[in-house]
């Protein structure tokens, strides 16, 4: 009996060290995950920044050309 109880033990412990490794392997992946959405969100606010920049220029741009062409 003494020997059941502590193959038992084991047992449990070392599905506890498994579930361990587990839930570090599931934290480090959902740490992965919120970096990625954090590079995500940064890229695509780069991204619009840069585009309504750069279609604001643009418009400056059409602006003066119109602006000469009624002069001429």
């Amino acid at each position: 009996m003494f020997g059941i109880r502590n193959i038992r033990k084991r047992l449990d412990l070392y599905r506890q060290e498994e579930k361990l490794k587990i839930d570090l392997e599931i934290l480090k992946y959902k740490a992965s995950l919120v970096d990625m959405a954090k590079k995500c969100h940064d890229d695509m606010a780069e991204y619009e920044h840069t585009y309504h920049s750069t279609m604001e220029e643009r418009g400056i741009a059409i602006s003066k050309l119109e602006a000469k062409q009624e002069n001429m």
